[in-house]
């Protein structure tokens, strides 16, 4: 049992590491394998889902660690009054210990809860509900040990509660490796996984930041409209705005797509007439001796440089000289 910062820092560059080298079919697997040298349990349970609405929440998908589905097929038909469940929606982000076996505790939950735990030896609970609200994705992840087991400490909460968050970004990264396998990025700064019906179900560092550049208001958990696309096939280009491009990376069977975005530089954004005088006037030419260098009017030279301030959204010279050298 190693719940010391150093052995954190330890399972979170294991997992990372795991995650850039495993398929994405035996990630969860593997990573409960390797928290358990780290945080002893008997069983566990991680899922995640998108919620929609109060009313509505979209689950991607459950892995059990030495449960079958009966033990949640079992849960679901009390679900709505679980207060342990509530307990962790309550506090997300926060890891919450739950212990069966106290009388004190115990009363505070439904007696199906406590049927349920003898049926299948879960009796002390790490339960934590992490939720990006960008994306309005959430994963629930529990650690369990039966009624034999000695319940979970402060120590033990804390080092889930650290770790749970690193677990989620791990499976990101190993999620959209794996549905992209084979191919690079290739200047491609964010992927994201994402469903026929436009549900962000895994997103890349950076992803939402790159969407909120064109669509400030915009919150999931489905793309964009406008970034939805059709069934376009690798690379092709779905959108191009005034700040980012989109490309449909790679399109399965299943109807889930990889999505990537890149933010568009000068160059993208300007005609390469455009981008040649933007850069001679950057450089302290006047419209007259970019014209004469061009064979162009001065005239034509000024309506240049005004559309070149519109597309960059600049106001100054000095401004579109920090736009150009940024770039």
């Amino acid at each position: 049992m190693r719940q010391t910062p150093h052995g954190l820092s330890d399972l979170l560059l294991r997992l990372y590491r795991l995650a850039r080298a495993e398929d994405a079919p035996l990630f969860k697997q593997q990573a409960f394998a390797l928290i358990k040298e780290y945080l002893p349990f008997d069983s566990g349970l991680w899922g995640a889902m998108t919620v929609f609405s109060p009313d509505r929440t979209d689950v991607h998908w459950v892995y059990l660690d030495r449960q079958s589905m009966e033990m949640i097929e079992n849960w679901q038909k009390y679900s709505a009054h679980d207060a342990s469940h509530a307990d962790a929606i309550a506090v997300l982000g926060r890891t919450i210990i739950i212990n069966l076996s106290s009388r004190k505790e115990a009363v505070r939950y439904h007696p199906k809860l406590i049927e349920h735990g003898h049926t299948y030896d879960i009796c002390h609970s790490l339960s934590t509900v992490t939720h990006d609200p960008v994306l309005n994705l959430r994963n629930a992840i529990s650690f369990y040990r039966g009624w034999s087991g000695k319940r979970f400490t402060e120590a033990e909460r804390r080092f889930s509660e650290e770790l749970v968050p690193h677990l989620t970004e791990a499976w990101n990264i190993c999620a959209v490796r794996y549905v992209h396998a084979g191919t690079e990025s290739e200047g491609v700064p964010a992927r994201a996984v994402t469903d026929r019906g436009g549900s962000i179900h895994n997103a890349e560092p950076g992803f939402t930041d790159l969407v909120r550049t064109e669509f400030p208001e915009w919150s999931g958990p489905l793309l964009p409209a406008a970034l939805a696309g059709g069934r376009t096939g690798a690379n092709d280009e779905t959108f191009r705005g005034r700040e980012i491009v989109v490309r449909t990376l790679r399109l399965m069977d299943d109807g889930m797509r990889v999505v990537g975005i890149e933010r568009l530089h000068a160059g993208s954004k300007l005609t390469p007439r455009e981008l040649t005088v933007a850069r001679q006037f950057a450089a302290g030419r006047t419209y007259a001796e970019i014209a004469a260098g061009l064979g162009s009017a001065p005239k034509t030279v000024r309506n240049q440089l005004q559309s070149v301030y519109a597309k960059l959204g600049v106001t100054s010279k000095l401004s579109l000289v920090k736009r150009l050298q940024d770039e």
